[in-house]
C-alpha cells in the first residue's frame, strides 16, 4: 500500500486511480480555492501531464491518467469526461465548458468488445462550448470554437466554428469545412 507520506517524498510513485476518484469526489465538499490546488496536485501524482499553471473544476477522469496532457492556461470547468485511454492532448489557453465530454476508445460492433483507440488532440485557445462530444480520432485546430451540445465527429480545421449534432462549419474562412 502507498503512503501519503510516501508520495509527497518519492514523485516517481503514482497514486492509485481508485483513490484519485476518491478524493476527487470528496473535493466537492472543500472550498472551492483549496480544491483547486488540491485537484491539480491530485492530478500530477496519478499521472497527468501539465505544461504549467491551470484552472480545472470537479473534472472526473475516467481511462489511463499518463495518457492525458493539459497545456498552460487551460481551463475545465466542472463535470468534463475524459476518457483518455487513446492519449489526449488539451492546448495551451484552451477553455473547456462543463460537461464536455472526450472520447478516445470505442469497440466494433459484432466483436467481444475489443477497444479501438484513437486519441484525441485540441490546439491552443480552443473554446469548447457546455455538453459537447469529441469522438475518438478528432483534431481540433487552433483557435477553433465548438458549439455548446455539439458532437464532433470530424476533424476542425484552425479558426473553425462549428456546432450541431453531426457538428458543421457555421462561421469561419470559406474552406474552413470539415474535414474527413
Amino acid at each position: 500500500m502507498i503512503g501519503f507520506a510516501s508520495l509527497l517524498e518519492n514523485k516517481s510513485e503514482k497514486v492509485p486511480l481508485w483513490f484519485s476518484s476518491i478524493c476527487l469526489g470528496a473535493l466537492r465538499y472543500l472550498p472551492l480555492a483549496h480544491a483547486r490546488r488540491l485537484r491539480v496536485f491530485l492530478l500530477r501524482l496519478a499521472g497527468v501531464k501539465f505544461d504549467g499553471p491551470v484552472e480545472i473544476r470537479g473534472t472526473q477522469l475516467i481511462g489511463i491518467p499518463d495518457r492525458l496532457r493539459i497545456g498552460a492556461g487551460a481551463f475545465i470547468n466542472a463535470e468534463c469526461v475524459f476518457e483518455g485511454d487513446g492519449g489526449i492532448v488539451i492546448g495551451a489557453g484552451s477553455l473547456l465548458g462543463p460537461r464536455v465530454m472526450i472520447l478516445t476508445s470505442n469497440h466494433r460492433v459484432g466483436t467481444d468488445w475489443v477497444d479501438e483507440c484513437k486519441p484525441v488532440t485540441i490546439g491552443e485557445d480552443v473554446w469548447i462550448g457546455a455538453g459537447a462530444m469529441i469522438v475518438p480520432g478528432v483534431t481540433i485546430g487552433s483557435y477553433a470554437v465548438i458549439g455548446a451540445g455539439s458532437v464532433v465527429t470530424k476533424d476542425v480545421p484552425v479558426g473553425a466554428r462549428v456546432a450541431g449534432v453531426p457538428a458543421i462549419a457555421i462561421y469561419g474562412k470559406q474552406d474552413a469545412l470539415l474535414t474527413d
